[in-house]
């Protein structure tokens, strides 16, 4: 998926999301411009952290910490007892700013992508003893959920 796909996924998955429109914000420079965004979100059984994120030549710059800072006071001054939030485990930057921010990792969940050219075979069908280990996977994401707890 490309950048800008993405981008316009977002958004249409975010509506989708328990959480209000209103909590959503642009994080903008001094002088006016765009930092990035923050967009708290819900899930239906706790505040969520949604989807943030900096503008790419403004990363590195530690905005990040700010721009989670924001949603994670969005949702506490809701009182939530939990608010959650999920990252790709080899996004370290973001797993860090989690990280910094007090998150802990609460569980990890690890997707499996099935990698076999034939997978309409079906099950093994032979006579003899099962030998094939079944079809090949590999791990496609493996993502951390992390908890704030307030």
């Amino acid at each position: 998926m490309t950048p800008r796909e993405l981008a316009q996924e977002e958004p249409e998955f975010s509506l989708g999301c328990p959480g209000e429109r209103s909590w959503w914000r642009r994080a903008g420079l001094p002088g006016g411009g765009l930092a990035g965004l923050a967009v708290p979100s819900a899930t239906p059984y706790h505040r969520n952290v949604g989807c943030l994120g900096v503008v790419p030549q403004l990363r590195g710059k530690g905005l990040i910490d700010e721009i989670l800072g924001e949603i994670t006071r969005v949702h506490a001054a809701a009182g939530p007892e939990r608010n959650t939030t999920t990252t790709a485990t080899t996004h370290t930057p973001m797993a860090a700013a989690f990280d910094r921010a007090g998150y802990e990792v609460t569980e990890i969940r690890l997707v499996l992508e099935n990698t076999d050219a034939d997978t309409d075979a079906g099950p093994d069908t032979d006579a003899g003893p099962d030998t094939d280990a079944g079809p090949d996977t590999h791990a496609k994401t493996t993502t951390a959920t992390a908890t704030a707890t307030g």
